[in-house]
């Protein structure tokens, strides 16, 4: 092997590293986790951070005016419309416009952890480590 040869190879080797170094720093810098509903992959996990987390915001911001859903972590056509519900509801909260379109997006999903159970979503404070963090899409 020749000394370009090796020098190529470190090269690379280098780079690589750095490159899954810097991969890794700013990937913690906000949740990329998809989508939510209708046409999406959707997660079980993810689809049951959305039911306990709608079921949670209802009953104690809404009075418990609508009924619970399931939390069986799969998405259907109840819990699409408890999303949309819930877009309703807390649209207002809200400095952007939250469209009732039945979809977790990132605007959807903060709210879910803002009024969602604390326990999992870490409420208000939004701790990075809190369990429905990281599969609501997010901006934290």
């Amino acid at each position: 092997m020749t000394i370009r040869n090796t020098l190529t190879k470190g090269a690379w080797a280098t780079a690589l590293a750095a490159a899954t170094l810097a991969g890794a720093t700013t990937s913690a810098s906000a949740n990329s986790a998809p989508y939510i509903g209708d046409g999406y992959p959707n997660n079980t996990h993810a689809v049951w951070c959305v039911q306990n987390s709608v079921n949670y915001a209802i009953s104690h911001y809404a009075f418990g005016q609508y009924p619970a859903i399931a939390e069986d972590g799969v998405w259907g056509p109840r819990t699409k419309a408890a999303v949309q519900e819930f877009q309703y509801l807390f649209s207002a909260n809200t400095t952007g416009v939250m469209v009732q379109d039945g979809i977790v997006g990132r605007m959807t999903g903060e709210h879910l952890l803002q009024y969602g159970d604390p326990y999992y979503t870490g409420g208000p404070v939004q701790p990075s480590d809190a369990y429905c963090t990281r599969y609501l899409p997010n901006g934290f």
